[in-house]
This record gives structure tokens, C-alpha cells and sequence, in this order.
């Protein structure tokens, strides 16, 4: 140790305990606490007399405070609401250099528990609350048996009456599944319920009208009021169940790419008749000469229409009609604009809204159903697209809908292969004058026959014919079948939702008879979707048209089919008595010619029978056809009987009518419109060219 060192290790001494202010001295190193006392200060120094006042002192309280604390200037230690339990103070001293003495001085602590606190007081405590734990459980078993013992006593009481019962709510329960499974089907089934008498009611009145001569003015007149109430009444069955399909998640696209442009002529085609009744102007602007989209044509047809309908409906007389095509990067964007009453800005968004009319003066001039717009917007949505409106009392509105470009947002459910299937449902779908039916000469051997299960409709039908034809009728599709089988007809007209058999089912069985399997079937049925028309179709049906109907459409399309069948075996010969396929060097285009010179004016040949007919898989079929000829087998088809058609007209093989049907289209319009979208003219202009020539 050097002279200036300290080795000294100091010693600790604990001088006295003070104890509710009185000071106690310690026996036997240990302090004893009564339970009350819960509050005590040690007191403690360092026995060095070498500069005392450097010297360090530390304590802690084992059990309560185990960390060591600085004593300081302070040379004792206080503690404050000590729990009962068992203690050992200590201290440490050091000297000012530093060096601490390694054994520290200890006194026990002992401070009495309450009678709560002691461990027995513990034990007894946990026990009680086992005991009350599981004699709560006993108790509440108990009285869940009592209660359970209650019950059953009350089942038994009733028992009996609700035995009495149970027949009554088996039937109730039975009824209300019933209702449930009939959900979907009723809207399907009104259709056809209301349909048919809404039929005897407009085709008699479009009879009376077609010879308007035979009444005085005001009679005609009442017709026409009639009438248009009647089509009005058609439009709210047709919204109700594209309602109920959207609602039920039902209401699927069918997409097809189409030419919205010659799409749109059309339609505001449609309605010029309309708007000139009421001295409006309507008019379709677009800066291009074609533009192709992807939509489905039946719910296109639907937003526009309606759009049309209502500026129709709010323009006043001497009004103008614009509908504009127009585009930007990605979307087409379809106007219909007005210059109309217009619409308050609070009501713009809520036309949209399901049964929502403005409460004005003006609008209730016009009042509908509240149904269109809506059915439109939702139709625009299915699309991916939007419908939107802005508008000005007094000066219009502008109603607009967005389409998204291409195809990719659609899909591959959505998209269709084109199928010839009507486009557009015209309002007077007839393709040339309807001339009456000449009076049938005695020995005329030309038969209909009529199968619908309505006696009434049945009836009027068979006189729309009974002048011309001979007319045999059955009230259901087995029926029919027999008359069919026996009579050979020349022509049948069918309803489809028929008891004992449909008349998909019908037509099918005819098709399976060699003796029937060519008798033409004009399907007459209120199923009126595009889906119900293109099975129909495919089904085998020559003819769609649904009720209710015009009587002088059917009478022109029945005779014009039965016309067209007894000149095509004839036309057929005369047009193609040259093989085509001795045309084409390539040997598998020779063949695939060959099987289209015998099959393209089937209106059911399609690329699967194609395939089948050249013993190839589908795949392969297109595969081929594309890598030759650069388009697919559904375009290489379409073109081959747009050349046929060509030919027929140029030749004046027959009428447009007799020669959409012998080139395999079940629908003149739908033939006129392809036509025009593969040669650039309608049938008509191409044989007026063609006569200039």
C-alpha cells in the first residue's frame, strides 16, 4: 500500500430501527413488526475515523427492493407500507478510495400478517371458491334439469296440437319451396300468359287497319289509339323480364362484333316514321363510314332505342333529334341529343333510379313506367360501359353512352361467334308490300298447319289463311306431329311453350322423319329473347317471329317461304351447276368448297358440321382455313354465301327474299345487313348496279 492509499475496508455498523417514532433496538439481529406496523426506518454508519465524510454507504431491502441504493449525506433508510412477509435489510460500506467492504451487514425483518393475509386464511379461501365454483354448477344443473323437466312437460302438453298442426304447416312448407322454385319461372311463363291475349288484341287491330278504306275516320283513328296502347303495354311486359333477369343475375351478353355505324342508321331508320308523326326531325351524324365494335346487338339495340324513344316522347313539334357517333383513345361515344324540355338538375341522376318519374307538369304529359332508362343504364353497365346525362330546362338534354374499344374486358362466355340471328326486331319487319293473300283455288293442293295450344289464337291464326291455303290445326306439339306425319304439309306454324310437347321438341321430331324433315317451321311464340330466337333457330326453325305479332308479316313470310321452297330446288340447279371447287388449286379449299356447294344454304350448317363433313377436328379445320386464306372458317362461310348471293342477284336468279333464304339466312334483314357490311351496298342498290351495267 503506497502512502497516499486507503486500504482500509471500513466497518458497517446498524445503530437502531425506528418504529412509529420511537426507536428500537434490534434483538438478535432481528426486527419484529406487529401487523399494523407497516412503516419502519433503519438507521446505520461507518466506523472510520479517516476522513469520515468520504466515506460511501449502500442498502436494500432483500424481497421487497432488491437493487442496492446510495445512501449519500443520509445515513439511514426508510420504508413505508411494507407488506406482511419476511425481510432482510442490508448494508454496505466503502472507504473513500473506494474500496468497499465485501460482506455486507444484514438485519432481519419480520412483519406480522393480518389473519387475511396468512397462508391457512389463503387456503381456506381457495377452497370456499372451489366449493361455491362447483356447488354454482350443481345449482345451475339442477335448475337446468327443473327447467328441462318443464319443458318437457310443456311438449307433451302440446303435442297433440301441434300433431293437429303439423299437416298444415308440411303444406305450407311444401308451398312456400313451391313459390320459391316458381320464382324464375313465373316471369318466363307471364310472358307467355300475357303475350298470347295481348296478341288477339293488336294482330286483330293491325288487320282492321290494313284496310282502312272500310271505316270512317274516327273508327281508324280509335284503332290506332288502340294499338299504340297495346305496344305500350308489349314494351312493359319486355321490361319487366329483362328486370327480372338482371335482378336473378340472369341476363347474359351475347357479343358480336358489328358495324355500329351501319347498326345505328338503321335504328334512327326505324324511327323516322315515328318522329314525322310528330313533326320532329331526327337525323344520325358520324365522321366515319364504318367503325367495328364489340357489343351484343339485342341490349345495344335496347339502350339506344329506348334513348331514341324518350327523345321522341319529350321534343316537342318542330323539334330536332341528333343521335352522334363519335370516339376518343379508348371508348366510342353513342349521343342521343335533343331539343326537348330538358331535365332539373335535381332529377338529372335520379332517371336512372328504378320507377322514378319527375313530378312536373310537363313530364306527366309523357308518363311511362319508370322502367327504361334504368333497364338502359343497367344494360350499358353489363357492357362495361356507362350511361350518363346532362341536360338543360327548356333548351334539352344529352343523353350519352360509353363503350369501351376491343374486346378484352369481355369474356370468353360473353363472346360469341357471329350466328345469323336477327338484329334488329323493326317494328314493321316486312321486306316487300304485303299484298292480300289470293283467294286458295279449288284445286290448289298447298297445306298449313297450325299447332298452338290457345284456341282463340289458333283460330285467328287459321283464318289469316283459310282464303289461300288449306289449313289443318292441332292444340299441341304430339298432335301436330300426327297431322304433320299424315298430311305432309307445306308449311307449319308453331308455338313453342306447348303442353304434352314443346315445340322445340316438335320440331325436332319432324326433323328425324324423312317424310317431315324438310316441311319449313315458322316458330310463332312469346319467348321473345335473343337467347329463346337463336335456340329456336338452331333448333331446326325456319322462322322466328314472336308475339304479339303483325298478321300481315306472318302472312308475307309464310307465303314467301313456301314460295322460296318450291323454287329452290330449281334455283339451286340453274345457279349451281358448276362446281366451285374446280375453281381452287388448293386441294383441301377444293374439298372444303365441295362440302359448302352442298351444304351453304342450309340455314343450320355451321363450322362443326363443316368439320364433320371433311372427317377433321375442329381445331385442325381452322388451323387450315386460316393459314390458307388468312380469315376464320365462320368468315370464309360467310363470304362464300355473300359470292353466292352475288351471283343469284346479279343472274335475277329470284328476289332478295327467295335469295337470302337460298344462301342460308333465316332472316332478311340480317341478309341485308351482312350484305351490305361485305359488298358495301344493300341487295337492292347491287341490283339496280348491277342492271346499269
Amino acid at each position: 500500500m503506497n502512502q497516499n492509499g486507503n486500504g482500509h475496508i471500513p466497518i458497517v455498523v446498524i445503530e437502531e430501527a425506528v418504529v412509529g417514532g420511537e426507536v428500537v433496538t434490534p434483538k438478535n439481529g432481528v426486527l419484529n413488526l406487529r401487523k399494523e406496523v407497516r412503516d419502519f426506518e433503519v438507521n446505520f454508519t461507518v466506523l472510520s475515523l479517516v476522513s469520515p465524510e468520504k466515506n460511501k454507504l449502500k442498502y436494500r431491502l432483500v424481497g421487497y427492493n432488491d437493487e442496492w441504493l446510495e445512501a449519500h449525506e443520509r445515513r439511514s433508510a426508510v420504508y413505508t407500507n411494507i407488506p406482511a412477509g419476511e425481510y432482510i435489510f442490508e448494508v454496505m460500506g466503502a472507504n473513500y478510495n473506494g474500496i468497499w467492504n465485501p460482506v455486507p451487514v444484514q438485519l432481519s425483518v419480520m412483519i406480522a400478517p393480518y389473519f387475511y393475509e396468512t397462508n391457512w386464511f389463503k387456503g381456506l379461501l381457495m377452497v370456499a371458491v372451489i366449493f361455491a365454483f362447483f356447488g354454482g354448477i350443481q345449482q345451475r344443473v339442477k335448475a337446468m334439469k327443473m327447467r328441462q323437466l318443464k319443458l318437457e312437460k310443456l311438449v307433451i302438453e302440446r303435442t297433440a296440437e301441434l300433431e293437429e298442426k303439423k299437416k298444415l304447416t308440411e303444406q305450407q312448407a311444401e308451398r312456400l319451396k313451391e313459390l320459391d322454385e316458381n320464382k324464375t319461372r313465373f316471369f318466363t311463363n307471364i310472358s307467355h300468359e300475357l303475350r298470347t291475349p295481348l296478341t288477339l288484341i293488336m294482330s286483330p287491330l293491325q288487320k282492321l287497319m290494313s284496310v282502312p278504306d272500310k271505316y270512317d275516320a274516327d273508327s281508324t283513328k280509335e284503332f290506332r289509339r288502340m294499338f299504340l296502347n297495346s305496344i305500350r303495354l308489349q314494351r312493359l311486359i319486355d321490361q319487366t323480364l329483362d328486370i327480372s333477369r338482371l335482378e336473378q343475375g340472369k341476363a347474359k351478353l351475347q357479343v358480336q362484333q358489328i358495324d355500329v355505324v351501319a347498326f345505328l342508321e338503321m335504328l334512327v331508320d326505324m324511327f323516322q316514321n315515328v318522329a314525322a308523326d310528330k313533326e320532329i326531325k331526327i337525323r344520325f351524324e358520324s365522321r366515319f363510314r364504318e367503325k367495328k365494335a364489340f357489343a351484343d346487338p339485342d341490349k345495344l339495340d335496347k339502350i339506344v332505342a329506348n334513348l331514341i324513344s324518350n327523345a321522341i316522347k319529350f321534343t316537342p313539334s318542330g323539334g330536332l333529334i341528333r343521335v352522334v357517333l363519335d370516339e376518343n383513345d379508348t371508348t366510342l361515344l353513342v349521343s342521343v341529343i335533343d331539343s326537348g324540355i330538358g331535365i332539373s338538375p335535381e332529377h338529372t341522376e335520379r332517371i336512372f333510379e328504378r320507377f322514378f318519374q319527375v313530378d312536373a307538369l310537363e313530364t306527366r304529359k309523357h308518363e311511362g313506367s319508370g322502367i327504361g332508362l334504368s333497364l338502359a343504364r343497367d344494360f350499358a353497365r353489363l357492357h362495361h360501359g356507362e350511361l350518363t346525362v346532362s341536360s338543360h330546362l327548356g333548351k334539352g338534354s344529352n343523353f350519352t353512352l360509353t363503350l369501351k374499344k376491343g374486346s378484352d374486358h369481355f369474356s370468353n362466355v360473353e363472346l360469341t361467334e357471329a350466328k345469323t340471328t336477327v338484329i334488329h326486331e323493326f317494328l314493321n319487319e316486312v321486306e316487300q308490300e304485303a299484298k292480300p293473300l289470293k283467294k286458295r283455288p279449288n284445286n290448289d293442293s298447298k297445306t298449313i298447319l297450325v299447332v298452338e295450344d290457345n284456341a282463340d289464337l289458333r283460330d285467328f291464326i287459321s283464318g289469316l289463311f283459310t282464303d289461300a291455303y288449306k289449313v289443318l290445326k292441332a292444340d299441341h306439339g304430339i298432335s301436330g306431329l300426327e297431322k304433320a306425319t299424315e298430311a305432309l304439309p307445306d308449311l307449319i306454324i308453331a308455338d313453342i311453350m306447348m303442353p304434352e310437347m314443346d315445340g322445340i321438341m316438335f320440331n325436332s321430331k319432324l326433323k328425324e322423319n324423312v317424310a317431315t324433315a324438310s316441311i319449313p317451321v315458322i316458330f310463332l311464340t312469346a319467348k321473345a329473347t335473343q337467347k329463346d330466337k337463336i335456340r329456336g333457330l338452331e333448333a331446326g326453325g325456319d322462322d322466328y317471329i314472336t308475339k304479339p305479332f303483325d298478321p300481315a308479316l306472318l302472312q308475307v313470310r309464310a307465303k314467301n317461304l313456301i314460295k322460296s321452297r318450291y323454287r329452290l330446288r330449281e334455283l339451286l340447279q340453274k345457279e349451281l351447276g358448276e362446281q366451285i371447287s374446280d375453281r381452287v388449286e388448293d386441294p383441301f379449299l377444293a374439298k372444303v368448297n365441295e362440302v359448302l356447294c352442298k351444304n351453304f344454304m342450309d340455314q343450320n350448317f355451321n363450322v362443326k358440321r363443316m368439320s364433320e363433313a371433311l372427317h377433321l377436328d375442329r381445331t385442325q379445320v381452322l388451323r387450315k382455313i386460316k393459314e390458307l386464306t388468312g380469315v376464320t372458317p365462320t368468315d370464309y362461310l360467310k363470304q362464300f354465301r355473300m359470292e353466292r348471293a352475288k351471283e343469284m342477284l346479279k343472274n335475277q336468279s329470284g328476289n332478295i327474299s327467295e335469295i337470302a333464304y337460298a344462301t342460308g339466312y333465316g332472316s332478311l334483314s340480317y341478309f341485308s345487313f351482312s350484305f351490305k357490311e361485305y359488298v358495301g351496298v344493300s341487295p337492292s342498290e347491287y341490283v339496280l348496279q348491277k342492271q346499269g351495267d
